[in-house]
């Protein structure tokens, strides 16, 4: 694996990425320790080692670039268009199993799918303040 730098967009510090020959080769102080990826957006997600946010980062960006910057997911701007599609597709499905067929499934059904819509359509922050327990 090839060692990549990234830079905090917040705080300027350079590093390089978490990976295999970076564990032995550069010092901890400076590398940039891997998250994960988070599902709803597609970001993958770093910790700065100077200022310890949570850094995303468009992995789309991350092909081309030499140096990847990142920053908080609330300043990136996630590519919704995917979402905006399937909502759309579901609303429609929605609307013509209801107008086509008749019975008390077609409620059940179109109930379901106008909530993947919903799903589809809505913020990220009103999804988060779907109480979880």
């Amino acid at each position: 694996m090839i060692t990549r730098d990234i830079k905090c967009g917040i705080c300027g510090y350079e590093g390089k990425v978490e990976a295999l020959d970076t564990l032995d080769s550069v010092p901890k102080s400076d590398i940039f320790k891997i998250l994960g990826k988070d599902s709803s957006t597609g970001f993958l997600h770093f910790r700065c080692p100077s200022c310890d946010l949570d850094l995303a980062v468009d992995p789309l960006r991350v092909i081309a670039a030499n140096q990847i910057i990142g920053y908080p997911e609330s300043t990136c701007q996630a590519n919704r268009l995917p979402s905006i599609i399937w909502g759309i597709l579901c609303l429609i499905v929605a609307i013509f199993i209801l107008a086509k067929f008749s019975g008390w499934w077609t409620y059940i059904v179109a109930g379901i799918l106008f909530f993947l819509a919903w799903g589809f359509f809505a913020p990220a922050k009103q999804i988060k303040e779907i109480p979880r327990e």
